[in-house]
């Protein structure tokens, strides 16, 4: 029969079993939360909510001191509650062994307890409190605070005499820590959340954020809209470029936009139009433009955006060439098309027929017309609709809805193809060329993808060769 002072052994190794997982589980929950998560937290009008703030400090960004004692406070717990354990299992064992229990049950009882610490005190908390940092750390804190003012003194003195002198000793200066764009992009959604900040300050954070994750291929002006002057082509075509368009500079070249010479800026032409001959060529010495044109800067598309207007507010340039990575023109690029990104539409240089159209189909609710250059990053701002959902359009990098359409069909489309993007049903309306020009947008019947433009296709394998 065991004594009682086994059996109060024996009682106590399971309560420090909990109080590992606790300890251990704690820590693995305090330090994967992140900071819109904290922030959150910690402004509920909750105990665990004031309780993790005096924990790990209520600011957004991490409080150092206040975690660094934290830290403390769970290493010394965990490891005080386990060499306890290990210190009762050893004196279990040896009153075992005196008790006359065989040599090989004696080694089985000495590792089980082993196996038990490791697997239900130390790694099963550990992935339980990763996957549920928010419950497990609301659940835990304002036990671990009371834990974490009862060893004060403990605490504070290792720190002082210990800790601090081998940190300064032995570890690196800690460096300065910094936020991810994914970081800030979910504080900028918690402050719209709890109305710490306006619904316009909201957008326009979340906007700048989203400038940081675009190329400059995304905002430009492709090759196809670009309004540009040939140099061998008389100068009443430039004339009537400037006043018909209302362009503010336009790019010239000489036998193609791949040709790039430079740019004249429209108020120029315009004053110096009585100089100028209609008739010549823009390179003629007398009456053509030479001496108006000017040296044009040249960016690659898959520049950021966001640095993209750092340079242009440095240098002071709003327009600039953006080419392939064959060195070829893929379009321009202007102060206008980057601000538009910021603070919504502004009638630009390059946008003579206005914004994209998004026109209500008459006689039918929720079918809209839209023009095919309508940029998926301006879906949500444009449509009362769900976002069309396409992962081969993602895997593209495509910025505009014709894009997406083309993506989809994997081929030349025509007008009626139609497919099915998620949540949203398209269908070609009108083309020009081999360009889409009008899209139909209406919330999909429920089916995964239309076989309209596939009937289509196959009905006119030669149209599509």
């Amino acid at each position: 029969m065991p004594s009682l002072s086994t059996l109060l052994l024996l009682g106590l190794l399971p309560l420090l079993l909990i109080g590992s997982a606790f300890f251990s589980g704690g820590e693995t929950a305090f330090f994967s939360l992140t900071r819109a998560q904290r922030l959150k937290m910690t402004r509920r009008a909750s105990a665990s909510g004031r309780a993790l703030g005096t924990l790990m400090g209520t600011r957004a960004g991490p409080d150092a001191g206040e975690q660094r004692s934290l830290l403390v406070t769970l290493l010394l717990g965990n490891m005080t509650i386990n060499v306890t354990f290990f210190v009762i299992t050893s004196v279990l064992l040896i009153r075992g062994e005196a008790a006359g229990l065989p040599a090989w049950l004696l080694v089985v009882l000495s590792l089980v307890p082993l196996v038990v610490m490791i697997l239900l005190g130390e790694v099963l908390p550990k992935l339980v409190a990763a996957r549920l940092a928010e419950r497990w750390s609301s659940a835990v804190a304002v036990p671990m605070l009371l834990v974490h003012r009862a060893i004060s003194p403990v605490r504070i003195a290792a720190t002082a005499g210990v800790i601090a002198p081998l940190a300064r000793l032995i570890a690196p200066s800690p460096q300065a820590d910094t936020l991810s764009v994914e970081e800030i992009d979910q504080l900028v959604s918690t402050s719209g959340e709890q109305a710490v900040l306006a619904d316009g300050e909201a957008l326009l954070l979340r906007q700048a954020i989203e400038l940081s994750r675009l190329r400059v291929r995304d905002l430009m002006v492709p090759r196809v809209d670009v309004a540009a002057y040939d140099l061998e082509e008389p100068v009443s075509e430039l004339l009537d470029l400037v006043t018909r368009r209302r362009l503010r500079h336009v790019p010239v070249h000489r036998g193609g936009l791949d040709h790039i010479e430079g740019m004249v800026y429209a108020r120029e032409v315009l004053l110096a139009r009585g100089g100028l001959d209609p008739a010549a060529a823009g390179t003629a010495a007398e009456g053509g433009i030479g001496k108006l044109v000017r040296q044009t800067h040249f960016v690659p598309e898959q520049q950021r955006a966001d640095r993209m207007l750092v340079e242009m507010r440095k240098t002071g340039r709003t327009f600039s060439i953006v080419v392939d990575e064959f060195g070829g023109t893929a379009g321009l690029i202007t102060l206008e098309d980057l601000a538009e990104h910021l603070f919504g539409d502004i009638p630009g240089s390059y946008e003579p027929r206005g914004l994209s159209r998004v026109t209500e189909v008459r006689g039918r609710e929720g079918v809209y017309e839209v023009d095919a250059n309508l940029m998926l990053i301006d879906w949500p701002d444009r449509l009362d609709l769900p976002e069309p959902e396409s992962e081969l359009a993602r895997e593209s990098d495509v910025a505009t809805l014709g894009g997406l359409v083309m993506t989809e069909l994997d081929r030349l489309p025509a007008v009626g193809d139609g497919l099915v993007a998620g949540p949203i049903r398209l269908e070609v309306k009108a083309m020009e060329g081999h360009r889409i020009t009008r899209i139909e947008v209406q919330r999909a019947d429920g089916a995964a993808r239309s076989a309209a433009g596939a009937t289509e296709a196959a009905a006119r394998p030669e149209e599509h060769a």
